[in-house]
């Protein structure tokens, strides 16, 4: 039976890491993750909700293959980055649910005038469906630090969208010929930094408004998005670098033992960043009992890995 599960595990390491490394260039990639890797994570979380939670032995799994001081070093630092830049991957594909996003800018009425402003959460896009995945189980598995963690990994979610949003309405300007909400052309009137980019559609009445909304709703006729992809591609290049310091300095060369992923990629995914920011919290001093506790649960778990015992 566990072979199976073993060669199961092998098949999905092969693709969602195939989906990662072309993420940086594919937008085909990124719909790929968006549609395997973020249901994979929610199915996860949601049968781990349904048993009883300990904190030691959530954290023991990921501790086991991350002893030594300095692969906890590189995790601690690649770990949120590899979480960011796969934000930024999943920003660029469209909600998985159309009807669940909110309007693409709020008014507000000033001194000045009417102020357009886009809200801080524009609805359940794939960044947010994913941090929301993980703080779930963040913090169930440790309440307190989970809590903070969850703050943290909504925070880079929001972050991602926004600077994606920036680089699509980067990529159209006044004049550009655009297709309107899949099935109206028009011309962009204006492209503005507020959030939100100006259409006049070719089906208009006289004396009807310009269209206004997110750009996320928009597509260049000719089918370019200009230089939208950029900030993908700068993600590419981190998250592979990431990966190359985790694998060879982190795993090959300190510690020696091979990663987590290569037994349960869906468990290591969830438990990396709950266990870097552990290791933070342990070294300002945070539970010394708890750090004790685990310390325990990683050794026995070495030792039985020695006599065949797992």
């Amino acid at each position: 039976m566990a072979e199976p599960l073993v060669l199961l595990n092998y098949a999905f390491v092969a693709v969602v890491f195939t989906l990662l490394l072309g993420a940086g260039v594919s937008q085909k990639a990124r719909v790929g993750l968006c549609w395997v890797a973020i249901p994979g994570l929610m199915a996860c979380v949601g049968t781990k909700l349904l048993r009883t939670y300990d904190t030691v032995d959530e954290l023991t799994f990921y501790a086991s293959y991350h002893s030594h001081p300095l692969n906890q070093l590189v995790h601690i630092v690649c770990v949120p980055l590899l979480l960011f830049t796969v934000f930024v991957f999943a920003a660029y594909v469209p909600p998985p649910l159309k009807r669940l996003t909110w309007p693409s800018f709020v008014v507000y009425e000033s001194f000045s005038g009417a102020e357009r402003v886009p809200p801080l959460i524009k609805g359940l896009t794939w960044p947010l469906l994913g941090a929301g995945a993980w703080s779930l189980h963040h913090i169930r598995a440790a309440p307190l630090v989970g809590s903070l963690v969850s703050c943290l990994t909504v925070a880079m979610a929001l972050a991602a969208t926004a600077i994606v949003e920036h680089e699509l309405r980067a990529s159209f300007k006044p004049g550009d010929r655009v297709v309107v909400e899949d099935f109206r052309e028009g011309t962009v009137a204006k492209s503005s930094t507020s959030a939100v980019v100006e259409v006049e559609r070719d089906d208009a009445e006289p004396d009807e408004e310009l269209w206004v909304g997110s750009a996320s709703a928009l597509r260049h006729v000719d089918g370019r998005q200009r230089s939208y992809g950029r900030a993908a591609r700068y993600a590419g290049v981190i998250h592979i670098f990431c990966w190359y310091m985790q694998l060879h300095p982190g795993h090959g060369v300190f510690e020696g033992r091979k990663p987590a992923l290569l037994d349960s990629v869906l468990q290591a995914f969830l438990d990396a960043p709950l266990f870097v920011w552990y290791e933070v919290a342990f070294a300002c001093g945070y539970d010394p009992s708890l750090k004790q506790e685990l310390d325990a649960a990683v050794q026995a778990r070495h030792v039985a890995w020695s006599r065949g015992d797992l």
